[in-house]
């Protein structure tokens, strides 16, 4: 008789724990190598996330009151992936698809997007925005600076 996955996870849960890998042990232990049967319905990394799946459906240079900005549109898979995992992933692929968009401040703007703004229909992302780093990016509402996104006109 097959595990449940409960029994699973406890048991992993356990491992875990006994190697060294509680949360507060993460960052100054070495990493251990838990493994488990794997489950035929189980993924080890979301299909929305994969590598070889397709977060952003186009990339473009486009200019708003004058300004430069990074019209990122995402695709479905990238909407239901609110996190930083799929953030980063998205902004490989914008690198790849446009190089000059990797400016200081234009990452964290994307994921923060992909965070908490998923529903909006295109992202942009402005390279003349200050670089404050995520959190403040944040609490700016994904677009630090002096103009709000909402003021920004084609």
């Amino acid at each position: 008789m097959e595990p449940t996955l409960v029994g699973r996870c406890s048991r992993l849960a356990f491992a875990c724990l006994t190697a060294g890998c509680a949360p507060a042990a993460v960052s100054s232990a070495p990493r251990s190598t838990v493994t488990a049967e794997p489950s035929p319905t189980a993924t080890a990394i979301p299909p929305s996330i994969a590598p070889a799946s397709t977060l952003v459906a186009s990339v473009r240079w486009v200019t708003l009151d004058g300004r430069p900005s990074l019209e990122v549109v995402p695709t479905p898979a990238l909407r239901g992936t609110p996190s930083r995992a799929a953030g980063e992933a998205a902004w490989a692929e914008v690198l790849r698809a446009e190089p000059t968009a990797a400016t200081a401040g234009m990452e964290d703007q994307l994921i923060c997007h992909v965070q908490f703004a998923s529903a909006k229909p295109v992202f942009h992302l402005e390279p003349w925005r200050p670089a404050v780093g995520y959190l403040r990016t944040l609490v700016a509402g994904c677009n630090p600076g002096p103009l709000p996104d909402a003021d920004l006109r084609p």
